[in-house]
């Protein structure tokens, strides 16, 4: 997010008077493909534009595709900042 120049909503640095560049926060949520209560939605400012989402992946589905290793994935909708 910061090649992007998107700011993290929660941070404590406060930004200068009227700038006007984009934040995003982190949403705690529920998806099947994720471990329960490790999952979250990357969302966009004030907009609450959901433009992503992170989590440790459920043990179901890395059976399913045969991976040995506990993982974490992130997937963003970069279209949205170009």
């Amino acid at each position: 997010m910061q090649l992007l120049s998107v700011r993290w909503a929660g941070t404590s640095a406060t930004a200068p008077f009227g700038d006007q560049a984009p934040m995003y926060d982190l949403e705690a949520t529920a998806d099947p493909t994720y471990f329960s209560g490790r999952c979250a939605d990357v969302v966009l400012g004030s907009t609450r534009r959901v433009v992503g989402r992170l989590g440790v992946i459920h043990p179901d589905v890395l059976r399913n595709f045969e991976l040995t290793m506990p993982c974490s994935a992130l997937e963003l909708d970069l279209e949205v900042f170009l």
